[in-house]
């Protein structure tokens, strides 16, 4: 019958070896197989260098790997919970690390903010645990809130007066926004209506501009200029 090389296991103690790197004699002794119908009669090689180190547990902090993009115009952020986990492994390895990465979360063409379950990424096959082994990750998805200006924008007097003609100046102003980044690309000066009253006993007044029309989740930040 055929021979399997996971029939055979070499064990050898290291119980009485120090840390650092050391050689290890290996004897027919060492090899266990549960087959009494063959007989071991070589090891090849007959030595190998390991090396003994501590074994440490050190808290890290948890990134969350995200993979793909969002829509244009919007963000993502991730936050895992919980914050830090614990990790077991060799002290070498263990006191290089700054972090643990989840496995990638997949946010292609995702608008709207969700939360998944995800397992930390193994660094080396020698980390022994991760406490937790798995995290919750919310991941936080929003419209890129943006400023800007638009140029051109056409002011009318609120309140006509009949039998009177009024000059406003200037006749356009500036308007500086803030709002969704999908929103703003889409605004223009055609889209804005600005106002300003003249009080009926004036022939002379400086006004305070208005908007009356602004999109919906779109605010005015500032009129240039302030006064018409």
């Amino acid at each position: 019958s055929s021979i399997e090389n996971t029939e055979f296991k070499v064990v050898k103690s290291l119980a009485d070896k120090r840390e650092g790197e050391k050689w290890v004699t290996l004897s027919l002794e060492n090899v266990a197989s549960p087959r009494t119908d063959i007989k071991v009669e070589r090891i090849d090689p007959g030595s190998l260098r390991v090396y003994i180190e501590r074994v440490v547990a050190r808290k890290l902090p948890v990134t969350a790997k995200l993979q793909g993009e969002v829509p244009p115009g919007f963000k993502a952020r991730a936050k895992p919970r919980p914050e830090t986990v614990m990790v077991l492994g060799p002290s070498t390895l263990v006191l290089r690390m700054t972090e643990v990465t989840t496995e990638e979360i997949d946010i292609s063409g995702r608008r709207a903010t969700f939360s998944a379950t995800v397992k930390l990424e193994k660094v080396a096959h020698s980390i022994r645990k991760y406490d937790p082994e798995s995290v919750d990750v919310l991941v936080e998805i929003e419209e890129n809130v943006v400023e800007k200006t638009v140029d051109g924008v056409r002011v009318d007097l609120q309140n006509p007066i009949p039998g009177r003609t009024v000059q406003i100046k200037p006749e356009k102003i500036s308007v500086k926004v803030r709002g969704p980044q999908n929103a703003l690309e889409r605004l223009d000066a055609t889209q804005l209506r600005v106002e300003v009253e003249l009080p009926s006993d004036k022939q002379f007044h400086l006004a305070v501009p208005r908007a009356i029309n602004v999109p919906e989740r779109v605010e005015i930040v500032s009129f240039d200029p302030a006064l018409i």
